[in-house]
């Protein structure tokens, strides 16, 4: 006799097939930062906005709201990454990891660095099922752009394909990858999941 479930079982039930054969990239540009007009004040040191921090509050909640919790949150080490990787973590014992490279990539040719971005996840993503990249302009936009290109289908939230084509600060988008896949193999066929900038309603 078959069984009834209701709504919430069936999405806890979908939910646990998709996290059991999936691995998910989740891509966030830092949120708004400071001016680096100030006296003395280095790019790499520029600290969030009070409005950069609401920010990550919006796409912390939405992380939420889409069941995706990052096991591993990999930023560049720059101030406002690191700023924007504690203040998206939906939990406290998220492991947080700075990349150098993450920062010293994004004043380069994007078309020469986005693919190292993805090096760098299949590097450190270890055992993650999860993994939130949080990085700069212009790399960020065109691993975005890069990504949406590959995926099988684009019937996204919003419109990925606007979103993709510039990150706006805080934007965040997700993708999905069949478990057998690296994270930097050419041939992956992603899947987007959603794509916010931090104004969406």
């Amino acid at each position: 006799m078959a069984l009834s479930l209701n709504n919430a079982n069936k999405h806890k039930q979908s939910t646990a097939l998709r996290d059991f054969v999936m691995k998910h990239l989740l891509i966030m540009r830092h949120a708004e930062a400071g001016s680096g007009l100030i006296p003395n004040l280095r790019d790499f040191d520029r600290p969030l906005t009070p409005h950069g921090q609401n920010q990550c509050a919006t796409q912390r909640q939405r992380l939420i709201a889409q069941h995706l919790i990052p096991d591993l949150i990999v930023h560049s080490s720059a101030l406002r990454t690191q700023q924007t990787a504690q203040l998206v973590m939906p939990r406290a014992d998220i492991k947080l990891v700075a990349s150098d490279d993450l920062y010293n990539g994004h004043g380069h040719d994007a078309n020469d660095h986005y693919q190292h971005y993805l090096d760098i996840a299949d590097r450190l993503a270890g055992d993650s099922r999860c993994l939130l990249l949080v990085g700069h302009n212009p790399v960020i936009s065109t691993l975005a752009t890069y990504l949406h290109g590959l995926s099988a289908s684009r019937d996204a939230d919003h419109d990925p394909v606007l979103a993709a084509s510039y990150f706006a600060p805080a934007t965040l988008m997700g993708f999905s990858l069949s478990d057998t896949g690296r994270f930097n193999q050419p041939d992956n066929r992603w899947q987007i999941l959603f794509c916010y900038t931090a104004n969406d309603d």
